[in-house]
């Protein structure tokens, strides 16, 4: 609703109201509702098998990790958890220690990490979890600096650092 409204306070979707151009990585909506509702047609879609197959994307590989979590019982707004919802769920069932762990037992032989987290404050749990087990790990987060974060993409380049978390 909140795009929505920006689009009609300026007068898009009018004959003589501003072009509108939407650009989207993931034309799929969490509220199950098309984006045709709001755009005339999708003008190109290039899906993620085709930038694999082209060299633009890593191909997947996953691994699940149960844990004995109930997300049913976890709140929702527009269509995501609540982070600190979230982040207590975690931290309830252990999960800093079980995520850690899974990557020492099966990637163990990879130089570079990138773990992606909940929040900003699960992803300092994480990286000081890595780091008590002797693991070069950091943070990085979008509340750094850009020079700050630069130093520690180039550190992660460079090996120094083997875990960025985010």
């Amino acid at each position: 609703d909140s795009y929505r409204r920006i689009l009609d306070a300026c007068g898009a979707m009018t004959p003589t109201g501003p072009l509108v151009l939407g650009i989207t990585a993931t034309d799929t909506r969490a509220d199950g509702h098309s984006l045709l509702t709001v755009f005339e047609d999708v003008v190109y879609r290039c899906p993620i098998e085709t930038l694999m197959a082209q060299g633009y994307l890593s191909d997947l590989r996953a691994l699940q990790l149960r844990l004995p979590a109930d997300f049913h019982a976890l709140h929702t707004r527009a269509g995501d958890f609540l982070p600190r919802e979230v982040d207590a769920l975690l931290h309830a069932t252990s999960a800093p220690t079980v995520i850690v762990d899974a990557i020492q037992r099966h990637a163990a032989d990879r130089r570079r990490i990138v773990v992606f987290t909940t929040t900003v404050a699960m992803a300092n749990v994480i990286a000081a979890r890595f780091m008590a087990d002797g693991i070069s790990a950091v943070a990085v987060t979008g509340a750094m600096s850009s020079r700050h974060r630069a130093a520690h993409y180039a550190a992660f380049q460079a090996g120094e650092i083997r875990v960025l978390v985010n």
